[in-house]
């Protein structure tokens, strides 16, 4: 009879062990399950028109002195602004830095003397024009044409002109809007062919901004690229959303 008991309790407590092992087993696993998340990225691309514009015209002239140098280039700085306002440059685009000069001094290695040697090689002087308009046509014309001062005895120093868009700002949040709700539609589609919900949005997240010539052949930079050489251009960012699986709420 004791026999039996025995035995009878021994399973008991063989079954108690198995039951918490399998109970708290699957309750440790459990706990280690997070809320199942989904992630999708969205783009939004625009493509819009500079409305500003800078370029920069730099005069030089190398002269004995100085105030030879300075004579000069006043002389040619009368030259470019008479050019600037026959291609439609009003004084309140244009913009006369001052003017700046620069000793020059040729050195050489000298054999007979068996040292190097420096000699004064008279004065570098210059003065920059900028051009800012909202006529970027105009600017991009007369940039074009600059070869004109050539013929007008004139040395200028010109880079390309840059192009700017002044609303950059609003158009940004309105393409991350844009960009979020393409998200929103693509994790949408993904849940419906899983046959699953959308839970509550946990994190949204920005990508890439970038801005690129429209007809340029730029490419693609993941660490975003903002195109200053081209007129026409296109915009385009993406966005990360975070969103939860409804079973999972």
């Amino acid at each position: 009879m004791n026999s039996r008991r025995n035995i009878l309790g021994t399973l008991i407590i063989a079954v108690a062990v198995v039951l918490s092992v399998w109970i708290g087993g699957s309750a440790l696993r459990h706990r280690n399950d997070g809320p199942r998340t989904i992630t999708v990225k969205g783009s939004a691309e625009r493509t819009f028109r500079s409305n500003l514009a800078t370029w920069s015209l730099t005069i030089t002239s190398h002269s004995s002195s100085p105030k030879a140098g300075f004579d000069e280039v006043e002389r040619q700085r009368g030259v470019v602004v008479g050019f600037l306002r026959s291609h439609g440059f009003t004084d309140e685009e244009m913009e006369t830095l001052g003017v700046s000069y620069n000793e020059r001094v040729n050195g050489y290695y000298n054999k007979n003397q068996d040292r190097y040697v420096e000699e004064h090689d008279g004065y570098d002087v210059s003065q920059t024009i900028v051009l800012t308009s909202e006529d970027v046509d105009k600017i991009d014309r007369t940039a074009k044409a600059v070869g004109e001062l050539i013929t007008l005895d004139v040395t200028v120093d010109v880079g390309s002109p840059n192009f700017y868009y002044t609303n950059l700002a609003d158009l940004k949040l309105e393409m991350l809007d844009a960009a979020a709700t393409d998200a929103r539609d693509r994790a949408v589609s993904i849940a419906k062919a899983s046959h699953g919900n959308l839970g509550a949005l946990q994190k949204s997240q920005m990508g890439v901004f970038q801005i690129l010539g429209r007809y340029a052949n730029e490419s693609y930079s993941w660490g975003g690229t903002l195109n200053t050489s081209d007129i026409d251009k296109t915009a385009s960012i993406t966005c990360l959303l975070y969103t939860s699986d409804a079973a999972d709420e």
